[in-house]
């Protein structure tokens, strides 16, 4: 069941990214709202919209025995829940500035055999020296149980209050463990493994089965007309001042594709 956090409870994720880059939030999705996004990407799996690398990555980054199908709120309204969670949008009003855009949303399905993703930084485009202040998010959602042995991600905690000039060793790496439905969150400033923080970070490699997770970048606005990086659809994401007058109470909403 997807569980609804107060107050209290986002100032203890904010607390945890603050301290270590990175933080799980549990029970963020439903099994329901799991097996709905699984069966969609399955559908998508076998058509043309799976794109370029539907059935395999094209590079080592992507991963040739990785299959990633991109721009998923082009493709299917039942995406658009993970863009908008409370949680994620909480954390991204408190780290930061308003104006903040979507600007990925694909799935990412890791087969045996996949080599591991070399340790890094999501915001590596940044050329503000390090330690700075986050200039994105990175999310991903596990939609499969998260294991040190099916390519879960790594990730180096703390690392985001690293200097520049310091390179992590895969020794200080620890796997990211998490059941279905939850969700790793972390700041781009840190490294990591895998598919996605403020922490180092890569995915691992798998020693055996599939790991299907779904990842998410959050850029701040100034990134709106820079390209993407070629990715398809840019979404911006507005927070409403106050409910409207015909009290829908709606938080969020997705302003659309340009």
């Amino acid at each position: 069941m997807a569980q609804t956090l107060g107050t209290r409870d986002i100032q203890k994720l904010i607390d945890q990214v603050n301290r270590d880059g990175y933080v799980v939030i549990p029970h963020a999705f439903s099994a329901a709202q799991v097996s709905q996004a699984k069966a969609e990407l399955a559908r998508l799996s076998g058509t043309a919209e799976a794109g370029p690398a539907g059935q395999a990555g094209r590079n080592t980054f992507e991963g040739l025995r990785t299959q990633r199908i991109y721009a998923l709120l082009n493709k299917a309204r039942c995406f658009d829940q993970f863009a908008l969670h409370p949680a994620v949008l909480a954390l991204n009003d408190y780290f930061l500035d308003e104006g903040y855009l979507l600007n990925a949303l694909h799935s990412v399905n890791i087969g045996p055999g996949e080599a591991a993703q070399r340790l890094h930084h999501d915001d590596e485009y940044v050329t503000v020296p390090r330690p700075h202040r986050p200039f994105g998010a990175a999310i991903m959602v596990a939609l499969d149980d998260y294991t040190p042995t099916n390519g879960g991600t790594n990730v180096v905690p703390r690392s985001h209050t690293w200097a520049g000039d310091r390179v992590p060793a895969r020794s200080e790496a620890v796997a990211v463990a998490m059941p279905a439905g939850q969700r790793l969150g972390r700041g781009q400033a840190g490294a990591d493994g895998a598919v996605l923080p403020a922490v180092d970070a890569a995915a691992g490699e798998p020693a055996a089965g599939r790991r299907l997770g779904q990842a998410r970048r959050y850029a701040a606005a100034p990134r709106r007309h820079d390209g993407l990086q070629g990715r398809r659809a840019v979404y911006r994401l507005r927070r409403r001042p106050e409910p409207p007058d015909e009290g829908d109470g709606a938080a969020g909403q997705v302003e659309g594709a340009e």
